[in-house]
């Protein structure tokens, strides 16, 4: 019992120690996200809507910040390991920031490692050198389009596919609607009359 209590004690001092480390090894980044939108492409309402529903994300949302107006960010209390920072945007896709931290090794220069990846092929871009100067780019023409663009109406396209189709629908119906039913019954009737009278 008495053994027991030992270890039970030296994993608490243990675990506060460890705890005390990494509260002590804490890495902060700062940055800024370039924004370059094409006044052809995005439009003041779409541009304010996409900064406002925008923020940065570590390790998928462990830990989120918002940019200030300047589009700057700040993410605190970073522990020693590999860390993913992305910024999500409904309009433009980003480069990604990898950054991995170990402040054992004794040369402070080189205890961070900072550098930008592209998403989708994971080739590394740009290197930083300091952790208070990372800066995200978006892809170049990599706008999301969340909507298909709709065309402007053409009256030939009423005269192709399913146009046609809607077309003949809507004839046949006011013809329907404007012929008298019960003259055509009369009719039918007259005309099966007049056969069996003839023959």
């Amino acid at each position: 019992m008495r053994k027991i209590l030992q270890i039970l004690a030296i994993l608490v001092i243990l675990a506060v120690c460890y705890g005390e480390f990494e509260l002590q090894n804490t890495l902060t980044i700062r940055g800024q996200v370039i924004r370059q939108f094409e006044k052809s492409q995005l439009n003041m309402k779409d541009s304010i809507q996409d900064h406002q529903n925008s923020y940065i994300s570590l390790d998928d949302g462990t830990q989120t910040a918002f940019l200030t107006e300047d589009d700057h960010f700040v993410l605190k209390g970073i522990t020693p390991g590999k860390h993913t920072i992305e910024f999500t945007s409904k309009l433009y896709q980003y480069f990604k920031i990898i950054v991995i931290y170990n402040p054992l090794i004794s040369d402070e220069d080189n205890q961070v490692t900072i550098y930008s990846i592209d998403p989708n092929t994971y080739e590394r871009v740009q290197e930083f050198t300091k952790p208070n100067q990372v800066i995200i780019k978006p892809l170049q023409s990599k706008i999301i389009r969340y909507f298909e663009e709709v065309e402007g109406f053409n009256i030939m396209s009423l005269l192709s596919g399913q146009g046609i189709f809607i077309v003949v629908m809507i004839l046949m119906y006011f013809c329907m609607k404007n012929v008298d039913m019960e003259k055509l019954q009369q009719q039918a009737q007259e005309a099966q009359q007049s056969q069996s009278v003839q023959s």
